[in-house]
Formats: C-alpha cells, structure tokens, sequence
C-alpha cells in the first residue's frame, strides 16, 4: 500500500482467483494477475503455511490455539497480525505495519468475508464452491500482495475450523 488514503480514495480493485489442491495437505495457487502464481503449502498438523514472493520466504502461522490470532512474517519481523474479536466470532481485527482493518464474514448463512477499512468495504472474498477452498478475492490495487495473501490465508484456516466443527457435530 502506497498510502493509506489510496484504499479509500480509488476504488479500483484487482481479482485474485485461488485455487486450492490436495486432500490432507493443502497447496493454495494464487493467480494474482500480471506475475506467476504464488504457491502457499500448508502444514498438516498445524495451522501454519509459507509462500515465496519476490524472492522473500514468508511464514504464517497461529499463535494461539484458543482466541484465533495468526502472524505473518519473513524471517523474525512480524509484518501483520490478525486477532478474533472472541472465540465464538468469526470477526478479525487485522493489523498491517501500522494500518487496521476489519474482517468479517459476509453472513451467518454464507462463508463469503468483506474487508473494512474505517468502516467503509474496500475488498471481499467469495469460494467458488461448497466442495473446495477455491475462491475469488478482489481487493484494492494498491494491496500489498503478501498481505493480501495472509487475509486469504486467515479466512482460509477460518473455513477449514467451521467445516471440521460441522463434522464433528454433525
């Protein structure tokens, strides 16, 4: 992001098509336009993930097992940081560098997410299918890209802790 009036101010956005792949192991492609795609594997057994982006390794990772807050980060700086507002929402409040943004889902009845800055909608995020983790992502141009990816990282760890509650009480 160049500034932070740019996410309001201009209202162009750019679509970013994820496409998940795997059965246990979960790899995200992330087509975000005009580079290669960007590759995010998961971890198995925790919910941690990493992507190469112009030459840079990032982590994602939780760090707490109960309140939901997740880090992204290269090397030992923490770029961004996402928190639950409590354990039973599904409510982030999302820090990057020194701007915050919000993070909530589109309905109780869908698993769409809407992006907010200052209260005013500045992105979303819609799967493509019930049967997947596919998704389309728009946000604005002026996206810092391995920050857009943790926001989709974060509802993508979200969507896979929903499905296996259903499982296990259904």
């Amino acid at each position: 992001m160049s500034n932070k009036d740019s996410l309001t101010e201009s209202r162009k956005t750019v679509t970013w098509n994820i496409r998940s792949q795997g059965l246990l192991k979960t790899v995200l492609e992330i087509d975000i336009g005009d580079t290669e795609p960007v590759t995010v594997k998961t971890s198995l057994f925790k919910n941690a993930a990493e992507f190469e982006l112009n030459g840079n390794t990032y982590n994602m990772e939780s760090i707490s097992l109960f309140k939901g807050r997740y880090v992204l980060n290269n090397g030992n700086e923490i770029i961004a940081e996402a928190e639950k507002k409590s354990v039973w929402s599904c409510k982030y409040k999302i820090r990057f560098m020194d701007v915050w943004f919000g993070l909530n889902p589109e309905s109780i009845f869908r698993s769409g997410y809407k992006i907010f800055y200052n209260g005013i909608e500045i992105g979303s995020v819609k799967k493509k299918s019930i049967w997947n983790y596919s998704a389309i992502m728009n946000i604005p141009a002026s996206f810092d890209r391995a920050f857009g990816i943790f926001l989709f990282w974060v509802i993508f760890v979200t969507w896979k802790q929903n499905n296996a509650a259903a499982a296990a009480s259904g």
